[in-house]
């Protein structure tokens, strides 16, 4: 699984496209975050386990005025 943080209008940061995509926009959310990651990463990895490609989680933050950013960096980081 690949977990990849971006802010509101930043492109793409990778050149090969996963075969399944997730996007998920993120809005003053720091306390979810964890409990999102820890339910989302399971699935997203028995779904590549099941061989059915790469899939990726793309968490965008819109313009939190909380830790939500630095909490996806790194979780991002942590999943690499």
């Amino acid at each position: 699984m690949a977990v990849e943080a971006r802010d509101r209008g930043a492109g793409p940061t990778r050149a090969a496209a996963p075969r399944a995509s997730i996007v998920i926009p993120v809005y003053n959310e720091e306390g979810s975050l964890p409990a999102l990651y820890a339910r989302l990463a399971p699935v997203l990895d028995a779904i590549e386990a099941e061989g059915r490609g790469q899939v990726e989680a793309i968490l965008i933050d819109d313009g939190s005025s909380d830790s939500s950013l630095p909490l996806l960096r790194g979780l991002a980081e942590r999943d690499r």
